[in-house]
């Protein structure tokens, strides 16, 4: 009864913030922990002592306090008025979150749990002094950099690979778009109220509005993120650099070899489940040809070739990375037998944002083998009249492993699902070991291998290796 109570045996996290603040063209002295008390303006002591402009400590950046810091920078004279300087103003900010818990809610059972998050940004801009207008100037601000955490996306898992490459979640993800055309077109204050006209053959599609179409880039990540990971398109949130990192585990069970019946057979028994599932914005970087208010939700300029809102970020990729392995069973017997056996899918989902492209790579494994070690086996042979008795441990093993992958690109937008690769495979292969000897091992083995492709630009490959292996060792 308390046992539960008490199941949290070990618990670790790590909040890492790492900021820089590079201010090119600063004119003041330094006298005291890098402050000249003796100037009427000078450094903050926060600042001094880490805290960044425009970098709150837990929240993300604040572009708005940083361009004010700026601004007060300048008006306390701290920034040079030398119209020939060019060097930027450079910040940098990288926050990582890991965290692991070790659970024994009963004896025999260990779950472990871990959650991770990594931000980074990188951020410049030429901030210098204009003659003309006697006022300094923020140019060119630039932002970039990259985004991953731990994540949940078993939900859509179960949605299969069709052999025609049609998929449920491609079907899902369509219609979340639409739900995600809906909400940005009622958050944008510069919204057109007209739907939106497909540039390639001005046809009206009245589902999606004009800004805010089909492949409108914040609407694809979000009902990309949304669909894999199983969630509603209609409460999720529309910005895809807050999500909340979510646990992956890992759960072993050896407490079944102490139960009475089990006792009388197995020495080892165990069952293993564990689950992991990466989400990674590998790079967002500032379109440049951005104008708005100043957020992902109120863009105001239209892309003429697609007649879609240029967003805040550019993203040209995102991808999903998951692995489950719903049971792995382990175990010895008193007899000297082992067996052993799992069963794993592994998906890998990229969205392309240059190209429109989703490319779904799924794979379904099968693995199991087992052996029994004898010994004194009698052989149906015989010599001077006798059987032939092998006194030493015989090993006889056996290993078998299937595997069905799929991997198949979705055009976006053209409705068009091409099976690009993948194949069916299996690998048989017994084997028999036997210690003649401290100096003399014989091994028979056989090696099965067939795979048949998925693509007809491919055709099925049979490898089979049999032979007799004899070691012998020639030290004394």
């Amino acid at each position: 009864v308390v046992q539960p109570l008490l199941m949290i045996k070990k618990m670790d996290a790590g909040y890492n913030i790492d900021n820089n603040t590079t201010i090119n063209g600063f004119t003041q002295t330094t006298q005291y922990f890098g402050i000249d008390y003796s100037k009427p303006t000078h450094l903050s002591e926060s600042f001094v002592l880490g805290m960044q402009p425009g970098i709150p400590l837990l929240a993300p950046p604040d572009k708005y306090g940083r361009s004010e810091w700026l601004n007060n920078a300048a008006s306390n004279g701290w920034i040079t008025k030398d119209t020939s300087f060019n060097l930027p103003f450079l910040q940098s900010n990288t926050r990582v979150f890991n965290a692991r818990m070790s659970l024994v809610p009963y004896k025999g059972i260990d779950i472990n749990l871990n959650w991770k998050s990594s931000y980074s940004q990188k951020y410049s801009e030429i901030f210098k002094y204009d003659a003309l207008t006697g006022k300094f100037v923020h140019y060119n601000p630039m932002e970039s950099g990259s985004y991953s955490y731990s994540d949940i996306n078993i939900f859509s898992s179960s949605n299969k690979i069709q052999s025609n490459g049609s998929s449920e979640n491609i079907r899902t993800l369509t219609s979340n778009t639409e739900v995600y055309a809906a909400r940005f077109q009622d958050n944008n204050p510069y919204r057109y109220n007209s739907p939106y006209i497909d540039p390639m053959d001005q046809s009206i599609n009245a589902k999606y509005f004009y800004g805010y179409g089909p492949l409108q880039q914040d609407v694809l990540v979000n009902s990309f993120l949304t669909t894999y990971h199983g969630g509603n398109a209609k409460t999720s949130d529309v910005s895809p650099f807050s999500r909340i990192p979510l646990p992956n585990w890992d759960i072993t069970v050896n407490g079944l070899k102490d139960l009475d019946f089990m006792k009388k057979i197995f020495n080892n028994f165990s069952l293993k489940n564990s689950y992991t599932s990466e989400t990674t914005i590998s790079s967002y970087n500032s379109d440049l040809r951005y104008f708005g208010g100043g957020s992902i939700t109120n863009p105001n300029r239209i892309d003429s070739l697609s007649n879609n809102f240029i967003p805040y970020y550019y993203i040209p990729n995102v991808a999903i990375s998951e692995s489950f392995m719903p049971l792995s069973i382990d175990f010895t017997t008193k007899n000297n037998l082992n067996g052993r056996m799992s069963f794993k899918n592994q998906r890998n989902i990229s969205l392309s944002l240059i190209d429109y492209l989703l490319t779904e790579n799924e794979m379904f494994t099968i693995t199991a083998g087992g052996g029994v070690k004898l010994k004194n086996v009698r052989l149906p042979l015989y010599a001077d009249g006798k059987p032939i008795v092998l006194h030493n441990d015989l090993v006889i093993s056996f290993d078998f492993s299937y595997s069905d992958q799929t991997i198949v690109n979705h055009r976006l937008g053209q409705k068009i699902d091409v099976v690009t690769g993948g194949s069916i495979r299996y690998t048989i292969s017994p084997k028999i070991d036997y210690v003649v000897n401290d100096k003399f091992n014989l091994s028979i083995f056989y090696n099965h291998n067939f795979t048949s492709p998925k693509v007809s630009n491919s055709f099925p490959i049979t490898n089979i290796a049999a032979g007799i292996k004899l070691n012998f060792s020639l030290t004394p």
